[in-house]
């Protein structure tokens, strides 16, 4: 059965989304598993367990994170798969969540998760869903908070400007959005000229004043 080629698709629409990216991933996550699952192509649907554990680390459930994890890490043994946990995006989820629990509870749910039946894991994933609550800010913004009439900010402008005002670098706060350098810095290229101001200093002092951080 042919992989079906999804990653970059995830990303582009993360990328080109308004919404948080926390859920898309979790709506593309999702769908992709039923469809993966219909077609029977397991790489596909450890990738998308992989960014369920991304969307339960973002939504302040690290233990599941790790149950997902360890449940692709014997999922990989027994396909051979050995690329999944490889990725880069994965990595960075698997240190993430080991640093939110500590070594010895992420290690305890990596071990529990590796005990589950795969089919059992993948329907944790999707329970989890259900159960996963608002996605909440990681900023000063408030999700949704229109910016002021005047000044015309699209809501993931907002999300770049809350970050900029944090001090990060374009570098930091792609990786917090899980876009690219070059995106981040065409929305911050955006940003100055609808604000009006010539660096990103200038951009964090009016955003002071307006009260969008």
């Amino acid at each position: 059965m042919k992989e079906i080629k999804i990653g970059n698709t995830v990303e582009q629409c993360v990328e080109r989304s308004d919404y948080p990216p926390e859920k898309v991933k979790q709506i593309l996550s999702k769908e992709t598993i039923a469809i993966a699952q219909a077609l029977g192509v397991e790489r596909t649907i450890m990738y998308a367990v992989a960014d369920l554990a991304q969307v339960m680390l973002r939504t302040a459930q690290p233990e599941r994170a790790a149950h997902l994890l360890g449940a692709i890490a014997a999922k990989q043994d027994a396909t051979g798969f050995m690329d999944v946990l490889a990725d880069m995006q994965v990595r960075q989820t698997v240190a993430d969540a080991r640093a939110a629990l500590g070594d010895v509870a992420f290690t305890h749910g990596w071990e529990a998760g590796r005990q589950l039946l795969w089919a059992d894991a993948i329907r944790e994933a999707l329970a989890a869903l259900e159960a996963t609550p608002s996605i909440a800010p990681t900023h000063g913004l408030l999700r949704g908070q229109p910016a002021p009439a005047d000044i015309d900010l699209t809501f993931r402008e907002q999300e770049v400007l809350g970050l900029l005002c944090q001090h990060l670098t374009d570098s930091e706060i792609a990786a917090h959005l899980f876009v690219s350098p070059r995106t981040v810095n065409n929305h911050v290229a955006n940003i100055l000229g609808k604000l009006g101001v010539r660096n990103r200093r200038e951009a964090a002092a009016l955003a002071a004043r307006h009260g969008l951080i």
